[in-house]
Formats: C-alpha cells, structure tokens, sequence
C-alpha cells in the first residue's frame, strides 16, 4: 500500500473478498490513539467520544453483520492506545452489489 492510499480501502477490499470467498466471519480491529496527553490527563477522556462509525457501516455493506464490538481494558499506566475489536457475519440481505 503506498502512503496515499486511504487504509480504509484495504479494509472494505478485504471485507468484499472475504464475503466473495464465501467466508462466514470477518474480524476488524483498530486502535485509537491519545489526542492528547494534557487532555487526557487533564480530563480523563484522552480518546475520542464519538468514534466515526463509517467503516464499519461500509463492511456491512459488504455482506456483513455487526455481531460483537468490545473495547481492550485501558490501562492508564500505559495509555498510548485502547483497541476495537469488531466481529462480522456473512449477512447476503446487506451486500450490495
């Protein structure tokens, strides 16, 4: 992948081929970084509060159903980032040609 392409696009690809192939589950995870340090010390809220849900709609769209998300436990000694973990299942009423 070269440094302009959007990781994104790798992502639903791999969720189309992955339905195509005639897959039954599909896994997605992503980490959210500190915005900042100040903040999150500060505050207590060093994430964001609304995650943008578009990519996750966009592998619906392959064929997928959300059966599961589940956030790892944040740990504030080492805060340099949480992980999402999402679990898809083949779903043929949400792929859209």
């Amino acid at each position: 992948m070269d440094d302009a392409a959007d990781p994104a696009d790798e992502v639903i690809a791999s969720a189309r081929e992955a339905f195509k192939r005639g897959d039954n589950i599909f896994e997605y995870t992503v980490s959210a970084i500190l915005e900042s340090a100040y903040t999150g010390a500060r505050y207590g809220r060093p994430f964001k509060a609304v995650q943008n849900m578009s990519l996750q709609n966009q592998i619906c769209n392959q064929g997928w159903e959300l059966v599961n998300g589940s956030v790892s436990k944040w740990d504030p000694s080492n805060s340099a980032y949480m992980v999402r973990f999402y679990l898809f299942r083949r779903c043929e009423a949400n792929f859209e040609a």
